[in-house]
C-alpha cells in the first residue's frame, strides 16, 4: 500500500485496485493534473478497502469492480455501505450500457472503463467529481448544523413552500402542535403567511387553542424558495396580562367606589349635623331643604350599595327575579318622573315614547326599572342643556321587544365603545374620566338583561348623541336564580 501525505484539509482519494501498474497508473495521472492539495490510499482488496475507510474518511473512492475478493456490481454494493458520504467512480476492464446503467443506478458517480483510466481526462473528471461531492457534502452538513440550530430554539420554528406545504419542523413546533414530525410535514398551514410584521394566530391543539405571536421572512431551503415561520406561544403572556389589567381595574373601582360612597356620606353627616343646631331645626324653611338632601344623598347610597350587592349576587347566580305581567309605558313613566329634578338640573326634558304593540311583558318590574334608571341617569349627564332624553320602547324581531334611551350629547368614539359595559370600566376622554362614577351601572344592565335572555348595546355618533338598547323577550327565560 502506497500513500502520499498532505496538509491537513486536503481532498481525500481511496483507490482501490489489485493491479499494481493500474494502481500507478492511475496514482500518477491523478498527480498531474491536481492543482489543489489531496491525500491518496491505495486497497488491494475489498477487505482493505473495508478496513480503510474504517479509519479514513474518504471524499472520492475509485472502485475496480473485479477484485480478489468480490466480482461484478456485487463489489460496488459491498462497498457503499462503508462508503459514508463518498463518491464512487466505477472503473472495471469491461464496461457495457447495461453495466453503465446499473452501476449508476446502485449509486456510482461515473463509470469508466480500464482503458479511459490511465488518460488524463479520467483524472480531471475524478478531480471534477471530489470537488462536486465536497462541495455537496458541505451544503448538506451547513443545512444540518442549520436544522440543529433550528431545533434548539425555544420559539415553534416551520419551514413552508410557496403552497404552504410544510418541509420543516422543529423540537419547539411538534410540542406546539401536539402532533409527530411525521404528521406535520407536508401538510398545510392553517393560517396565512403573506402579512408584515408581527401577527397573532391561532393555533389548535388537542388539548384546546393556544393563541400566538407569528413572524414569517422569506428564505430558500434546499436551494429552493420558502418561508421561515417563527411562532411563540404568547397564551400565558396574555392571561397575565389580563390578570394584571383585572387589577388595576379594580384597584380603581375601589379607589372610585370609596370617593362615591363617602361623597353622600358627608352629606348625610353634614345636613344632620346642621339639623342639629337650635338655628337651623327653628327654621322651617332650611330645615325641609336639609331634609331634602340627606334623603336625597341617602337613596343614592342605597342605590351604590344596591348595585354592589346585586353585580356580587349576578356573579354568584343568585340574583332573584321575579317576573309578573307588566306594561312598559308606565315602568317608563314611573322612572322617567323618578328622575324629574335630576332632568331639571340638567336642563334636559324627558320625553317617553311607548309602542302599544310592545306594551305588554312577563317581566321583572323592578329590575326593568333598574335597567332604565341606569340609562335615563346616564343620559342626563351627558345631555346639553335644552336638549331632549328619549325613552322609547318597540317591538323586535322573533316577538321581542326593545327599549331604547336616546340622547343628544357628544357622542362616544368608536375606541371607547368595547368599555362600555365592561366591569369596573368608565369611559375616557384624554387622561381624565368623562363622567364620575363608579362604572359598575352599565355591566350590572347588561348582566341583568342577559340574565332574562336579553341582549344589550349602543349606537353612537360622535357630536351627535348615543342611543343605549336593551332588547328582552317578551317572557324573562329566566325569572329564578341558579
Amino acid at each position: 500500500m502506497s500513500a502520499v501525505a498532505v496538509r491537513s484539509g486536503s481532498s481525500r482519494i481511496l483507490l482501490v485496485e489489485d493491479n499494481p501498474g493500474d494502481a500507478d497508473l492511475t496514482s500518477e495521472r491523478i498527480a498531474d493534473v491536481a492543482v489543489a492539495p489531496y491525500e491518496l490510499r491505495l486497497a488491494t482488496s475489498l477487505s482493505d478497502a473495508v478496513h480503510t475507510l474504517s479509519a479514513f474518511t474518504a471524499d472520492a473512492i475509485i472502485l475496480d469492480l473485479n477484485l480478489p475478493d468480490s466480482v461484478g456490481l456485487e463489489t460496488l454494493a459491498r462497498i457503499k455501505r462503508s462508503a459514508g458520504s463518498a463518491a464512487i467512480i466505477v472503473v472495471s476492464g469491461f464496461i457495457d450500457e447495461e453495466l453503465r446503467s446499473r452501476a449508476l443506478e446502485d449509486g456510482a458517480e461515473e463509470v469508466f472503463s480500464k482503458d479511459d483510466a490511465g488518460s488524463r481526462l479520467f483524472a480531471r473528471s475524478v478531480l471534477y467529481v471530489i470537488e462536486r461531492n465536497i462541495e455537496r457534502n458541505s451544503a448538506r452538513e451547513q443545512h444540518r448544523e442549520l436544522e440543529r440550530l433550528l431545533d434548539s430554539n425555544p420559539d415553534a420554528i416551520l419551514v413552508v413552500n410557496p403552497d404552504a406545504g410544510v418541509l420543516y419542523v422543529n423540537r419547539a413546533a411538534v410540542a406546539l402542535f401536539g402532533k409527530g414530525r411525521g404528521e406535520l410535514l407536508g401538510t398545510s398551514l392553517p393560517f396565512a403567511l403573506d402579512g408584515d410584521g408581527t401577527v397573532e394566530v391561532s393555533v389548535r391543539r388537542p388539548d384546546g387553542e393556544r393563541l400566538c405571536e407569528l413572524r414569517a421572512v422569506a428564505t430558500t431551503w434546499q436551494r429552493e424558495p420558502a418561508t421561515l415561520a417563527a411562532i411563540r406561544d404568547i397564551s400565558e403572556r396574555k392571561n397575565t396580562e389580563a390578570m394584571r389589567e383585572a387589577v388595576r381595574l379594580k384597584a380603581e373601582f375601589l379607589a372610585n367606589m370609596s370617593h362615591e360612597l363617602r361623597t353622600p356620606l358627608n352629606a348625610i353627616i353634614g345636613f344632620s349635623e346642621l339639623l342639629a343646631e337650635p338655628a337651623v331645626n327653628a327654621d322651617a324653611e332650611k330645615r325641609t331643604t336639609y331634609i331634602g338632601h340627606v334623603l336625597t344623598s341617602a337613596r343614592h347610597l342605597v342605590r351604590l350599595i344596591n348595585d354592589v350587592l346585586d353585580l356580587a349576587k349576578v356573579d354568584a347566580g343568585k340574583l332573584v327575579f321575579i317576573a309578573e305581567q307588566t306594561r312598559l309605558d308606565m315602568i317608563m313613566r314611573e322612572v322617567a318622573d323618578s328622575l324629574g329634578s335630576l332632568a331639571a338640573q340638567a336642563g334636559a326634558e324627558i320625553v317617553v315614547t311607548a309602542d302599544d304593540t310592545a306594551n305588554d311583558v312577563y317581566l321583572d318590574p323592578v329590575r326593568l326599572k333598574q335597567v332604565l334608571y341606569n340609562y335615563l341617569s346616564n343620559a342626563l349627564k351627558v345631555a346639553p342643556k335644552g336638549t331632549r332624553v328619549v325613552v322609547r320602547s318597540l317591538p323586535d324581531r322573533d316577538g321581542r321587544v326593545r327599549i331604547e334611551v336616546e340622547d343628544a350629547g357628544a357622542g362616544i368614539p368608536p375606541d371607547q365603545l368595547p368599555r362600555l359595559f365592561a366591569e369596573f370600566q368608565q369611559l375616557t376622554t384624554g387622561s381624565t374620566t368623562a363622567h364620575q362614577g363608579t362604572g359598575l351601572g352599565l355591566s350590572l344592565t347588561k348582566r341583568i338583561v342577559e340574565a332574562q335572555g336579553g341582549t344589550v348595546g349602543v349606537a353612537s355618533v360622535v357630536g351627535k348623541g348615543s342611543t343605549f338598547f336593551a332588547v328582552l323577550p317578551r317572557r324573562a327565560t329566566s325569572a329564578a336564580p341558579n
